[in-house]
């Protein structure tokens, strides 16, 4: 009985688990604005980790064998400042007068 739950649970992991510890993503094939194709491919999962990319150097393409060329992470107005996550507060503008 044992064997067949840890059976289970190993099939559940490979099943579940496994697709998320390769990070990478099937893309079918898509028609951008432009009218430009673009054939289907897998990309790295999106884990918003410049590092963990195909892109970036020394990464290697497993698809492809091209090492990435990509060494710093694109700056935009959004992320040049840091986000500390500080409320912000706003105090209405006029006096509060109590009703009599």
């Amino acid at each position: 009985m044992f064997q067949k739950l840890l059976l289970a649970a190993a099939c559940a992991w490979a099943t579940f688990g496994g697709q998320q510890a390769r990070g990478d993503d099937y893309v079918r094939g898509y028609t951008r604005s432009n009218g430009t194709y673009v054939g289907p491919h897998y990309r790295t999962h999106p884990d918003h980790n410049f590092n963990n990319n195909w892109s970036t150097y020394p990464n290697i393409n497993p698809y492809t064998g091209q090492m990435g060329t990509r060494v710093s992470p694109p700056v935009s107005p959004r992320s040049s400042l840091p986000s500390f996550g500080y409320p912000s507060y706003s105090f209405p503008s006029h006096s509060y007068r109590s009703p009599k």
